[in-house]
């Protein structure tokens, strides 16, 4: 659905943003990076949230549009992809114009609760996880139209309360964008499909009850992070052979947990944990497999989600309602630098210097 173009006035979320209102944004710097928040807007958050991030110091706060629970955003330099998580899925696109942000577009995700994007740039594609009914979408973003394509599987009800249904949970381009790779939480199933035929190629199913919920991958594996049993799965590229699994939450833990995000940053891999509330740290072998380096606190309530850059890393805390700056150490562990107020957080994404 084409709409046209808003501009959208921006605000400072509350007094205690306020009180670190970003006053080097008059000055130009080049080692001043563009951070964006998006997440829930059920109790307190509006939309989507710009910060700015220097030398390790988060800043500003300024809500540069009002969107209905955008709880994915994928940033492409002047441009923002927003999942809108409801009922009827759609994505929402604003583009930068001067200072502000402009919504131009808003389109269907082709199912229902949109969670993630991947973005096919060479071929203008869209793609879209929906987790309510486990489609996966792929918007044309040149026709303005989308294809919606049905899960593969149906539910696997090993845990019947969340796994009642196909839910697809994550989408990942590949391969050069060959193939764009989708965790199914409620059929426990990973599978790649193929970008130009749109066909399924490879596929690997979990035991029931796992919930592969986000992956992550190099040119040889393929890494998954399930939230029903906290655990990391080293994959062969054609999902044709599990490698590794390993715990990721510590021994000695006993609560309930999720599993949350997933991330590959230099020779680490990194998940996060909601429940223990932290961050577990491995170090990827040459060989690709993993060795757990340890566990960090979060710095707060439910890491929803977390994104990194440099020697930096950005934590969402949901539930806590902040976002966490840490600093990557050489030996792969992050130590906590910066704590800031924002509303029910689920994405923090680096822009463009």
């Amino acid at each position: 659905m084409k709409i046209s173009a808003i501009t959208v006035l921006g605000g400072f979320i509350s007094a205690a943003a306020a009180a670190v209102i970003d006053t080097a944004a008059s000055r130009a710097s080049s080692s001043m990076i563009p951070i964006f928040v998006s997440g829930y807007t059920d109790k307190g958050g509006k939309g989507i949230y710009s910060y700015s991030f220097e030398n390790g110091n988060l800043t500003g706060g300024r809500l540069i549009a009002e969107s209905d629970s955008p709880s994915w955003i994928l940033v492409d330099h002047n441009t923002i992809y927003a999942t809108n998580e409801v009922s009827e899925g759609y994505v929402t696109t604003l583009e930068k114009q001067g200072e502000n942000w402009t919504v131009v577009d808003k389109t269907s995700s082709g199912g229902s609760g949109p969670v993630q994007l991947a973005l096919q740039k060479q071929k203008q594609t869209l793609w879209a996880a929906n987790y309510n009914d486990g489609t996966v979408g792929a918007l044309d973003l040149k026709k303005n139209k989308t294809q919606a394509y049905q899960p593969p599987k149906s539910a696997s009800m090993g845990v019947p309360d969340r796994q009642e249904s196909p839910h697809a949970h994550s989408v990942l381009l590949v391969e050069d964008d060959k193939l764009v790779g989708t965790c199914d939480l409620g059929s426990d199933t990973v599978y790649m499909r193929d970008t130009r035929s749109r066909e399924i190629v490879h596929s690997y199913t979990f035991k029931n009850g796992t919930g592969p919920r986000h992956l992550a991958a190099t040119p040889d594996h393929v890494y998954v992070l399930s939230e029903l049993t906290n655990q990391v799965f080293v994959l062969s590229k054609d999902l044709k052979e599990l490698k590794q699994t390993l715990d990721a939450l510590p021994s000695d833990f006993t609560g309930e947990d999720t599993g949350g995000e997933i991330v590959i940053h230099r020779d680490f891999l990194y998940a996060s944990l909601r429940g223990y509330d932290g961050i577990a740290t491995f170090r990827i072998g040459a060989d690709g497999l993993l060795s757990l380096v340890g566990h960090d606190s979060c710095g707060g309530n439910h890491p929803r989600h977390f994104s990194t850059h440099g020697d930096y890393m950005i934590v969402a805390n949901m539930n806590s309602n902040n976002l966490v700056v840490f600093k990557i150490l050489s030996n792969g562990r992050i130590e906590k630098l910066q704590s800031i107020e924002h509303p029910q957080p689920t994405c923090v994404q680096w822009g463009r210097a």
